[in-house]
């Protein structure tokens, strides 16, 4: 009895070792592994991709490893096993499926393993270029990129050798506002006309951009009529509200009038006034706020008698930052007040009628 009860422990500790030591040893040797998942053409991070992992085994079959997501950087990490290989197949929608295969063979399993992994997105038409300057660019460079027809901005890193990277969509047109070190540049537009990328596997558009300093100044310190061109940015510096609320001080109130004058004394002028935020408090109601202070703006002209089809309002919010001030910096009063502004763009001026 006793020997019988001796040999069904040892057929069972040899069930449990037969069964359970490959688990053992292959957690011992597990590599750990950052598959970061990337936009081919922007080269931004593809955030909540689908990363199905298979692994390949000695009969040449696959098994399904385990499926995945990238996080809010683009990557996911992974506890891969030592000398094996995996199929890694990547979808989201709109990408194109990726099919990447990668060995764990020469890993280590205290190195720092990371692999790109690139997604080509199905939408998009490739914009890349460089900024034509002989330095290395340093401080803030970026530029945003505004869809004209849908008022939707991003933001696109130029990085320090001058080139940068993004997608468009095809048949739509773009406003281009280059800034160097958080200096704006001279605007320009882009249009991707549908004949020209539509049905094209890897449509692409060379932007090269000249630094020109765009001409920002006070609107008290600008000439009289005849002075104003499509095109003009101005930031009218003194028009500018009261921490976050709505109100003008009576710096703000004059730069309010002198607006008023400006555009009585040249009567073809047409402008769009665009309402910037701080990036202190949420988007939203950042963008609230840009809003009120627009209908502000627009009461104010409308009781004056300036007519609708004279200007438009645009509540920018905290969208388009002039410097590092973005969420989550440490900034002085004096670096967050820089954002808080109300830029004009001519969209029609006296100069465009003059011989």
């Amino acid at each position: 009895m006793q020997q019988g009860l001796h040999n069904h422990y040892k057929y069972f500790w040899i069930f449990v070792i037969v069964c359970f030591a490959p688990l053992v040893v292959q957690a011992q040797f597990t590599i750990p592994t950052a598959l970061e998942v990337e936009n081919t053409y922007n080269l931004k991070p593809v955030i909540g991709a689908q990363v199905a992992v298979q692994q390949k085994e000695s009969d040449g079959k696959y098994y399904t490893f385990g499926t995945y997501y990238t996080d809010s950087l683009g990557i996911t990490n992974l506890s891969l096993n030592k000398g094996k290989t995996y199929t890694i197949i990547t979808k989201k929608e709109n990408y194109y499926t990726q099919i990447t295969v990668l060995s764990t063979e020469e890993l280590s399993r205290i190195g720092k393993n990371k692999f790109g992994l690139s997604m080509r997105p199905k939408d998009c038409y490739r914009l890349r270029g460089k900024v034509e300057k002989s330095e290395v660019l340093a401080g803030e460079n970026y530029l945003v990129l505004k869809n004209l027809k849908t008022n939707v901005s991003e933001t696109v890193a130029i990085n320090q050798e001058g080139y940068y990277f993004a997608c468009g969509t095809c048949g739509q047109s773009y406003l281009v506002i280059p800034y160097l070190d958080g200096k704006q540049q001279k605007m320009d537009t882009i249009e991707l006309h549908e004949e020209t990328c539509q049905g094209k596997r890897n449509p692409l558009l060379e932007l090269n951009i000249t630094p020109q300093e765009a001409r920002i100044d006070s609107i008290e310190n600008t000439p009289p009529q005849g002075k104003y061109a499509k095109g003009d940015s101005l930031i009218l510096k003194d028009l500018v509200f009261e921490g976050k609320t709505k109100q003008l001080n009576d710096v703000g109130g004059a730069a309010l009038d002198l607006l008023y004058q400006s555009l009585v004394e040249n009567p073809k002028l047409i402008v769009e006034l665009r309402v910037h935020t701080d990036a202190r408090k949420s988007e939203r109601y950042n963008w609230l706020l840009a809003k009120k202070r627009g209908a502000f703006i627009e009461q104010y002209l409308s009781e004056k008698g300036v007519t609708a089809d004279r200007f438009t309002i645009v509540a920018v919010g905290e969208s388009e930052i002039m410097n590092h001030c973005t969420n989550g910096k440490s900034c002085s009063k004096q670096e967050h007040a820089a954002n808080n502004r109300v830029e004009m763009r001519v969209l029609q001026g006296d100069k465009d009628f003059l011989d």
